[in-house]
């Protein structure tokens, strides 16, 4: 009986600790702006190039719009980007959330992050 106890015991904290492992891969690749290794990708949007990725009780969103703060000023008489906003043409950013967490909550909150650090 105490055998069993501590094989069930022994099992449920190897699937713990290798669940925990991978949990803490993928935050810490999501962190450095990184795609995640244990997940696989569901969804791309049709806005400038975000992607879901689904893993086991997470999800992982690499958000890519277009910047909403853009005007006529930031473009050429070509229609194009001036160089100095090249690098504000979209906002960027790698996030991870419980599964629950909706698309539009996380690309809100990547824009506010934006406007919050935007120094124009």
């Amino acid at each position: 009986m105490k055998l069993k106890h501590g094989l069930i015991f022994g099992i449920l904290f190897i699937i713990i600790v290798s669940y925990l492992s991978v949990l803490f891969v993928d935050i810490v690749r999501t962190k450095r702006k990184e795609f995640p290794e244990y997940t696989f990708a569901t969804t791309s949007y049709n806005d400038g190039g975000s992607k879901r990725q689904i893993g086991l009780f997470y999800k992982t969103y690499y958000i890519h719009v277009l910047n909403p703060f853009m005007t006529e000023n930031w473009l050429n008489e070509d229609g194009t980007i001036k160089e100095e906003y090249k690098n504000e043409e979209y906002i960027i950013g790698h996030y991870i959330v419980a599964w629950g967490v909706s698309f539009e909550k996380v690309k809100s909150k990547c824009i506010e992050e934006y406007k919050t650090n935007w120094n124009h």
